[in-house]
C-alpha cells in the first residue's frame, strides 16, 4: 500500500521536496501554525544548509558542536516556551548566523517572555558544564571542544543588550511597562553593536 494514503502518517519519499520545505518556512513567516512534519523538515534543511556554510568558512571539524551547542540553547527556549503554553513551536538554524526557536504565545506576558529568553543561555551553560565533567573523567575530546563552544556561546548571549537573550530578559523584565524605555534601550543596543566596527 502506498505509504502517503495512511492517516495520520507523514509520506514516505526518497527526498525531501523542495516544495515542502518552501511551505513550512512560508508558515512561519506567516505566523501560521503548520504541522510537526513540516517543523522537522524545515529544521532537518536549515541544519543542512548551515552545516554547508560553516564548512565553507573552514571549520569544518567544528561545525557538529557548533550545532550541536545551538540546537541545545535553542531547545532551552522550546522548554521553556512549552512550560508557558506557547503555540506552534519550531527551531530554524540560520546559515552564518545561529538558530531561533519560535512560537506563538497564548498571551501576552513580560514574565514568560523573560522566563522563554533566559531558558536557552541556562541550559546551554548547564549542558557545557556537564560536558566538561564528561571530559574530566572520560578525556572525550569532543565533550571537551563542546563544552568550549556552549560555554562562549550562551556567556555571549547573556550579554545585557538586544538582540541577544540578556538583552531580551532585562527589556522583558524591567522595561516592558515602559514604552520609551525600550526604544531607548534598542538605539543604545544598536550602537552598542556598532561600536566595535568604528
Amino acid at each position: 500500500p502506498n505509504a502517503s494514503s495512511d492517516q495520520g502518517k507523514p509520506p514516505v519519499t526518497d527526498f525531501v521536496n523542495p516544495d515542502e520545505i518552501l511551505a513550512a518556512i512560508k508558515n512561519i513567516e506567516e505566523g501560521k501554525d503548520s504541522s510537526g512534519w513540516q517543523n522537522l523538515i524545515a529544521l532537518v534543511a536549515t541544519i543542512f544548509l548551515f552545516g554547508i556554510a560553516q564548512m565553507q568558512m573552514n571549520i569544518g571539524q567544528k561545525v557538529i558542536g557548533i550545532i550541536l551547542a545551538l540546537l541545545v540553547h535553542e531547545a532551552g527556549h522550546i522548554l521553556a516556551m512549552r512550560i508557558c503554553n506557547y503555540k506552534n513551536l519550531r527551531i530554524l538554524m540560520i546559515p552564518l548566523f545561529g538558530a531561533v526557536a519560535l512560537g506563538n504565545p497564548s498571551d501576552k506576558s513580560a514574565k514568560k517572555a523573560a522566563i522563554v529568553a533566559i531558558a536557552g543561555p541556562l541550559l546551554g551553560l548547564l549542558s557545557a558544564f556537564l560536558s566538561a565533567e564528561v571530559y574530566y573523567f572520560t578525556d572525550f575530546a569532543f565533550a571537551k571542544e563542546y563544552a568550549s563552544i556552549a560555554l562562549v556561546l550562551n556567556i555571549f548571549n547573556l550579554l545585557p543588550i538586544r538582540p541577544f537573550d540578556g538583552g531580551a530578559f532585562f527589556n522583558e523584565l524591567l522595561l516592558s511597562r515602559y514604552p520609551a524605555a525600550q526604544v531607548g534601550f534598542g538605539v543604545l543596543s544598536v550602537i552598542l553593536l556598532l561600536l566595535p566596527s568604528v
